[in-house]
């Protein structure tokens, strides 16, 4: 279905994602569907990543100290700006999560200034979300390296992203439209890190 609709439309996917060098997920569990329940170690506030990929790569991609939804607003405008220059003013849908921050006027107006569709993910279900995996690719290995410095850690990010590749974005598809169908058929589903020699 996806790959009809990709055809038309330029499909992009966004997210927020965060780095704490000291504050990071020690577990997490939920049911399908119900919001996750987190156990972290206490740290300063970290790295706020947004982004937007699409079925071509990475689009976008910019780090902030903060998280606000005028931050979601000011990123998500200059990148439809670029991308409709980039793409020749192709329409554009962009899947996004539940966020109170996604719901505000400022995202909303968005639709009206560029030639815009949002679709909303499904409650407490970001596995459906393909930015999710983006996020885990470009995140992979930090805990090695919990010791650098904030900007170092900066440095390193930008450098896994150059890594993602089309084709990455092509083998998380595969594994989602898997999970789209488990969905469909009511069955369960439970969100599953990859292993490196899968990317």
């Amino acid at each position: 279905m996806l790959e009809s609709i990709d055809r038309e439309y330029l499909v992009l996917f966004f997210d927020e994602s965060s780095v704490h060098p000291e504050n990071f997920r020690k577990r997490a569990w939920g049911k399908c569907g119900r919001r996750v329940f987190v156990s972290t170690t206490k740290g300063y506030p970290g790295i706020h990543i947004l982004s937007l990929v699409s079925m071509k790569g990475l689009e976008t991609i910019q780090l902030f100290s903060s998280s606000n939804s005028l931050n979601s607003e000011s990123f998500l405008r200059s990148s439809l700006k670029y991308l409709q220059k980039k793409y020749h003013n192709n329409e554009m849908v962009i899947l996004l999560d539940n966020a109170k921050c996604n719901h505000s006027p400022h995202i909303h107006h968005l639709t009206e200034e560029f030639n815009l569709v949002l679709l909303f993910n499904g409650v407490s279900s970001p596995q459906l979300n393909s930015i999710e995996y983006f996020f885990e690719f470009l995140k992979r290995g930090l805990r090695r390296h919990l010791s650098l410095s904030k900007l170092e850690i900066i440095q390193q990010l930008l450098q896994r992203a150059r890594l993602f590749t089309p084709e990455m974005m092509t083998n998380i598809w595969d594994r989602q439209h898997i999970d789209f169908q488990k969905v469909i058929k009511g069955q369960p589903l439970f969100y599953q890190s990859w292993n490196e020699e899968e990317w």
